[in-house]
């Protein structure tokens, strides 16, 4: 392929479910949806924190969300709270019955994110099995991570990971 395995929509100034302005500071959500008419887009909204929790469900096509707080365009483009990856990571869930490919591609390339950052590490004797990253956390060790990895060339990984950093940054 040729292009990126998926594109995302980039960051709002706004509540995606009230409209309402945010504030440096204020509680936010950000959430990564499957585009129903884009099945190669993820469509990134922003939420108020108490708009989020007024939901009585998650909202359906939901893919990821992570809270964080509000930040000062001026504040854009400085270094990404790894906590803020690792709260992305373990949020994405994969049917293994129906794997989203989306979800299977976020999840590998945050799980590189996190390597890199020295939060997930490989794991130790452990046996592995083809197209599968075997990945611990650093601070639980006896907890394997089985991460898919997908169908994508490096170019590809490589373009997701900076797309990640530019909606992550937000």
């Amino acid at each position: 392929m040729s292009s990126p395995a998926f594109k995302m929509t980039r960051v709002s100034d706004v509540c995606a479910a009230t409209d309402r302005p945010f504030e440096p500071g204020d509680p936010q959500v950000t959430a990564l949806f499957d585009d129903p008419d884009a099945p190669e887009t993820l469509i990134r909204r922003d939420y108020h924190a108490a708009a989020w929790d007024g939901f009585e469900k998650l909202p359906a096509g939901v893919v990821a969300y992570w809270r964080h707080p509000a930040r000062a365009a001026a504040d854009s483009g400085n270094a990404i709270n790894p906590g803020d990856v690792m709260e992305v990571f373990e949020q994405i869930e994969i049917n293994d019955d129906e794997p989203n490919p989306q979800a299977v591609a976020l999840r590998y390339v945050l799980a590189l994110m996190l390597v890199r950052k020295r939060l997930l590490v490989p794991a130790a004797n452990v046996e592995t099995t083809a197209g599968v990253l075997r990945l611990v956390r650093k601070d639980s060790p006896d907890d394997v991570l089985d991460i898919a990895e997908p169908s994508l060339s490096a170019d590809e990984v490589e373009a997701l990971g900076r797309q990640l950093v530019e909606v992550l940054d937000g």
